[in-house]
């Protein structure tokens, strides 16, 4: 009897012991549901107001000024007489003349428009390129 007697006490602690162990789990749940209650993804959060710095406020007004500059110094002729009552008319004729020496020869040219183009330069290699 005395054998049994410990067997049975042993089977009441592992009773408590496992009914320990259900408690706990339990709390963790209820402590994680809690906690992902308060859990905010970035993407639900409202994205705040991001304004730049006051000494960058100009900065585009400042980038069209400067690109409208660049477009006015270099303007490019829109037809072939434009180009021929330009202040660059000798480079422009140059640009036409070597683009007529690249075309095929003896091969029927079909109609075409001018296009006058200013190529940017290289540094140190090569100025600013007509091209026609």
């Amino acid at each position: 009897q005395d054998g049994s007697a410990s067997e049975s006490g042993n089977t009441s602690q592992n009773e408590f012991s496992s009914g320990d162990s259900e408690s706990e789990s339990e709390s963790e749940t209820e402590t994680t549901t809690e906690n992902l209650e308060d859990y905010v993804l970035a993407r639900d959060r409202t994205r705040r107001n991001v304004k730049p710095p006051s000494q960058f406020e100009d900065a585009d007004f400042v980038a069209f000024a400067l690109v409208s500059m660049e477009l006015i110094e270099f303007d490019e002729p829109k037809s072939y007489r434009e180009a021929m009552l330009s202040k660059d008319k000798k480079k422009w004729t140059e640009a036409s003349y070597e683009e007529m020496d690249s075309l095929p020869k003896n091969q029927k040219v079909i109609g075409f428009k001018w296009i006058f183009k200013l190529k940017p330069d290289i540094p140190q290699i090569e100025l600013l390129r007509f091209k026609a």
